[in-house]
This record gives C-alpha cells, sequence and structure tokens, in this order.
C-alpha cells in the first residue's frame, strides 16, 4: 500500500524531528524500503519557498554549497524548523 507523506511528516521524517514517535519512524522506513513511500511535487515547493523565507533549516549543512545558510527569522535551533502559513 502506497502512503503519500504530508510535508511536515516528510521533514520530520527526515530530520529525525520528536514530533514523530518511534514507531511512526519505524513505519516510515519499513514503506521506505519498499519503495511504498510517496511525495507530493508540490512539497519540494513548500520547502523550497520555506527555505528561500528562512523558515526552514536544514541539519545537513553542507546542503548550503558555498553560499551562507540564509538567516531564520525566528530564535536559531539546532534542529530543523519548518511553518507552513
Amino acid at each position: 500500500m502506497a502512503v503519500l507523506l504530508d510535508t511536515h511528516v516528510w521533514v520530520w521524517w527526515l530530520s529525525e524531528d520528536d514530533r514523530l514517535t518511534k514507531a511512526d519512524r519505524s513505519a516510515l522506513d519499513r514503506l521506505a524500503s519498499v519503495a511504498e513511500l510517496r511525495l507530493a511535487a508540490i512539497s519540494l515547493w513548500e520547502v523550497q519557498m520555506a527555505y528561500a523565507k528562512g523558515r526552514f533549516v536544514p541539519l545537513d549543512r553542507s546542503a548550503y554549497g558555498s553560499a551562507p545558510p540564509p538567516r531564520p527569522r525566528s530564535s536559531a535551533s539546532s534542529r530543523s524548523t519548518f511553518k507552513l502559513p
């Protein structure tokens, strides 16, 4: 059974956010291992727009390349932050 991920769940899963339980994370890992996870194209756009506005800071700092990361609007956190309007 294929599962379409919500943008928040996708970001939380990849960033190991505490908002997903260990059971949730295990279920997503199992589905990913058998290629049963789906992501809407709009989710990529949502994350890109949040990043451009400084509302999303990925954990993997190497994703910035040579450019400095954008400054978050709110206080910096060691975890990923992502807020939809």
